[in-house]
């Protein structure tokens, strides 16, 4: 199972790496027949990506999601999406809370690992809370290591881009992550 994991992981490094390089293709490209069968060409690379029913009615949320299991397996997830649409930049909100997760991923209870995901939208308010269990000290400390600690500071940027706010706290072994963005517009 390491092995097949470890191959897998090789084969999305291996696209990862070369997927600019195939977005320049893409863009020069002027045949949309020739486009089609490229991006066929580098989907048949990653079909071995395993597949879960979607969760929300929003496809953007769903993808992150996916994703999110697919390199997490050992953990159980569980969701709460109570939006209809996410007005706000979606590159922006993809990192929010491709960052909330991936936290919550590498700081979890070994011996149970849950994370819970909930999304509300309340008039012009958006409120994304991950929370996850742990058995270890709360550390913000963003200097862990060359690489590291960019997440938080990510967050807490796009947080404050849209006049919101970004906390974590740590109740009874649960860690609790949470923006609260304004997003009544794209910024």
């Amino acid at each position: 199972m390491i092995d097949s994991f470890r191959n897998e992981n090789e084969k999305v490094m291996e696209v990862k790496h070369d997927i600019k390089n195939h977005l320049q293709i893409l863009k020069t490209m002027n045949n949309l027949y020739d486009v089609k069968e490229y991006i066929n060409d580098l989907y048949t690379d990653i079909t071995d990506i395993k597949v879960f029913e979607p969760t929300t009615n929003i496809q953007l949320i769903d993808i992150i999601f996916n994703l999110k299991k697919n390199q997490y397996p050992s953990i159980r997830f569980s969701y709460d999406v109570s939006v209809d649409y996410i007005n706000i930049n979606e590159k922006h909100f993809s990192t929010i809370l491709f960052n909330l997760i991936d936290n919550a991923c590498q700081n979890i209870d070994i011996a149970f690992p849950n994370v819970n995901i909930q999304i509300i939208k309340n008039d012009e308010t958006l409120l994304i809370t991950v929370t996850n269990t742990t058995d270890r000290v709360l550390s913000l400390n963003t200097q862990k290591t060359v690489g590291h600690g960019y997440g938080l500071k990510i967050i807490q940027y796009y947080a404050e881009k849209y006049d919101g706010s970004f906390f974590i706290k740590m109740e009874n072994s649960i860690v609790i992550s949470q923006v609260i963005l304004k997003c009544n517009n794209k910024k």
